[in-house]
C-alpha cells in the first residue's frame, strides 16, 4: 500500500507542507460535468422542480428559469474569475479568508462543509427513497406486476434503508480513494448513462401528442383509480383538495419563485473545491466550465418543461404533483414523476426498464459530490494549520486526502443512521439548505472588493476583465450578493421553510457561525504555541 505524504514540523514553514501533493489531472470537459452534477438535472426534475406550480400559483415556470439562470451565471462568473485568480484546492474557503477575513473563510466553509456532510447521509438514504423504490414501483405499476410494487415497499423498511445506504457511502468513499483520475472516469460514464435516459425521455415527449399522453394514461391509472377519465378526474381533484389554480401566468408569483429556482440551480461554482486539481485552473477556461455548467443545466430545464407542457399539460402536471402525498386521492402506486409519466407512453418493460435503470445513474453522481466537497474543505483548512494536520495527509500513489475521506465517510454513516431512526433528521436537512446563503454571500462580496483589495494579483491574473469600464468580477459579485439575498428573502416571506423551522434554522445557521470563530481563534491560540502565527497564512496563497 502506497504511503500517505505527511505534514513538515512547524519549523518547516507556514503552510502544513512546501506542496499539497495533489495532482492537477482534471480536464476541462470533466470540470464542466462536475459543475453540473450540483443540480443533477434528472433528479431536479423528477423530485424538486414541480412543486413550485403549486407553491406560487401563476408562476411562469419558464420565465423563473430564464430569470434564475441569469443570476446563475452571474455567480458562476463570480466564483469562476476568483477561483482562476486563486487556484487553489478549497472553494469558497480560500476566495473568502484571502480576499476578507480568515473568520468569514471559515464561517462560509463550515455552512458548506455541515451541509455536504448532513448530505452525505441523506443521498444514502435518498438511494431507496428517490431511485430503487420509486424505480420498481414504477415498472410494478407499468406491467402490472404487484411483486414488483410490494418489493418497493419492503426496501423502505429501516433495515434495508440502512443496509443500501451503508453499501452506497463505503461504494463512494472506495472510489474516492482510487483517486481523482479513476473518480473522474467513472462520473463521465455515469453521467452519460444517466442523460441517455433523459434523452429518451424527451424523445418520447417530442414525438407524443397530447391526445396520445391522455389516452394512454387513462387506460394505465383507471385500473387504480377506477375512473374511466383519470386525466380529468386528477385535475378536478387536486382544486377540491386546495390547488390554487389561477389558468394564467403572472410576473409577481414568477419573481418570487426565482429564489426556489434558485436552491437547485446556484452551485454550479463547486469545482472551485477542487481547482487545486484542475488542469488550467489559472485560466479563463475554469471560468467558463462554470458558466457552461450553469447554462446547460437551465437549457435542460427549460427545454423539458416545454415538453412535459407540450404532451402532458401544466395544469395535469402541477394537479398529479399537488397530489402525490395524498394517498387516498392519488392512488397510484408509483410517485408522480417523470420517469412514470413518461413510461406511461410507450408501456411495455423494455424501455420504462432502460428510462429507470439510467435515472439510476444521478443518485451515485450527486453523493460523490458532497464527499468531495467536505474532504476538500478539510484538506485546505488542515494545510493552512487551522486543522489538524492528519487531515491533510495525501496518498502518495492516488492523491487523495485519505485522513479527510475516512473522517467524512464516518459522518456520513452517522448521519445516515440519524436519516433512518430519527424524523429530526430531516427537518435539518431541509435547514441545511439555508447554509447556502454564506458561501454565496460572502464569496459575492470577496468579487466585488477583490480588485481593489487585492490588486496586485487581480492585475497580474486572468480573472482582470472589464466591462464598461468596472471589473466584471466586481459586476458578477453584485449579482451574487442580489441573488442570495432574494433566495433567503423567498425562504421567509414565502414559507418555502415553516415558521418553526425558520426559527430553528437561524439558530443553527448562528451556531455553525459561533463554532467557526471559536475555531479559528483557538487555532490561532494553539499555533502561536507552536511559533506559527496563523494570521501569516492568510495573508498569502498556500503552496500548489
Amino acid at each position: 500500500m502506497a504511503t500517505a505524504a505527511k505534514s513538515q514540523p512547524a519549523a518547516a514553514g507556514l503552510y502544513l507542507r512546501k506542496a499539497t501533493g495533489l495532482v492537477r489531472e482534471v480536464g476541462a470537459g470533466e470540470t464542466i460535468i462536475f459543475n453540473i452534477l450540483a443540480a443533477v438535472p434528472g433528479l431536479i426534475l423528477a423530485w424538486a422542480m414541480f412543486w413550485i406550480l403549486g407553491a406560487f400559483p401563476g408562476v411562469d415556470m419558464l420565465w423563473g428559469i430564464v430569470i434564475s439562470g441569469f443570476f446563475a451565471v452571474g455567480i458562476a462568473v463570480a466564483f469562476g474569475l476568483l477561483a482562476v485568480a486563486m487556484p487553489r484546492t478549497g472553494g469558497d474557503y480560500i476566495m473568502v479568508s484571502r480576499t476578507l477575513h480568515p473568520v468569514l473563510g471559515l464561517i462560509s466553509t463550515f455552512g458548506m462543509t455541515s451541509s455536504s456532510l448532513l448530505s452525505i447521509g441523506y443521498w444514502a438514504w435518498a438511494w431507496v427513497f428517490f431511485g430503487l423504490g420509486p424505480g420498481l414501483a414504477i415498472l410494478g405499476a407499468i406491467t402490472g406486476n404487484t411483486a414488483l410494487i410490494s418489493l418497493s415497499g419492503t426496501l423502505g423498511q429501516p433495515v434495508w434503508v440502512l443496509i443500501i445506504g451503508v453499501i452506497s457511502i463505503l461504494a463512494i468513499a472506495y472510489l474516492l480513494g482510487r483517486g481523482l483520475r479513476v473518480t473522474m472516469n467513472f462520473q463521465n460514464w455515469a453521467f452519460w448513462i444517466a442523460n441517455a435516459g433523459l434523452a429518451l425521455m424527451a424523445i418520447i415527449l417530442l414525438t407524443t401528442s397530447r391526445e396520445t399522453f391522455v389516452t394512454r394514461f387513462n387506460a394505465f391509472a383507471g385500473q387504480y383509480t377506477a375512473q374511466a377519465d383519470s386525466y380529468n378526474y386528477y385535475i378536478k381533484a387536486a382544486v377540491d383538495n386546495g390547488l390554487s389554480w389561477t389558468g394564467k401566468h403572472s410576473l409577481g408569483p414568477t419573481l418570487a419563485a426565482v429564489g426556489a429556482f434558485l436552491t437547485f440551480g446556484m452551485w454550479t461554482w463547486i469545482s472551485s473545491y477542487i481547482a487545486g486539481e484542475i488542469k488550467g485552473a489559472a485560466t479563463r477556461r475554469h471560468a467558463w466550465s462554470m458558466v457552461w455548467a450553469a447554462v446547460i443545466q437551465y437549457v435542460i430545464f427549460f427545454l423539458m418543461i416545454v415538453l412535459l407542457y407540450k404532451t402532458i399539460g401544466e395544469q395535469f402536471i402541477a394537479s398529479i404533483t399537488f397530489l402525490g402525498s395524498n394517498a387516498a386521492v392519488y392512488m397510484l402506486p408509483a410517485p408522480p414523476i417523470i420517469t412514470l409519466l413518461t413510461s406511461v407512453i410507450p408501456g411495455g418493460l423494455l424501455i420504462p426498464l432502460f428510462i429507470t435503470v439510467t435515472f439510476l445513474a444521478w443518485l451515485p453522481l450527486v453523493h460523490f459530490i458532497q464527499f468531495v466537497i467536505a474532504i476538500r474543505a478539510f484538506f485546505a483548512m488542515s494545510f493552512d494549520r487551522v486543522f489538524p494536520a492528519s487531515l491533510g495527509d495525501v496518498d502518495e500513489r492516488t492523491h487523495a486526502p485519505v485522513t479527510a475521506l475516512i473522517v467524512c465517510g464516518v459522518i456520513g454513516l452517522v448521519c445516515l443512521a440519524w436519516a433512518v431512526f430519527s424524523p429530526t433528521f430531516m427537518t435539518v436537512i431541509v435547514i441545511a439548505g439555508l447554509f447556502g446563503i454564506p458561501p454565496i454571500l460572502l464569496t459575492g462580496i470577496s468579487a466585488i472588493v477583490f480588485p481593489w483589495k487585492m490588486k496586485e494579483l487581480y492585475n497580474a491574473s486572468p480573472a482582470k476583465v472589464e466591462f464598461l469600464g468596472l471589473p466584471l468580477v466586481s459586476i458578477a459579485g453584485v449579482v451574487a450578493v442580489v441573488a442570495e439575498i432574494l433566495y433567503g428573502y423567498v425562504v421567509f416571506k414565502y414559507g418555502i421553510l415553516p415558521p418553526a423551522v425558520q426559527t430553528l434554522g437561524l439558530i443553527v445557521v448562528g451556531g455553525v457561525t459561533l463554532f467557526a470563530v471559536v475555531v479559528y481563534y483557538v487555532a490561532v491560540a494553539v499555533r502561536k504555541s507552536q511559533g506559527i502565527d496563523l494570521r501569516d497564512v492568510f495573508r498569502e496563497l498556500p503552496p500548489e
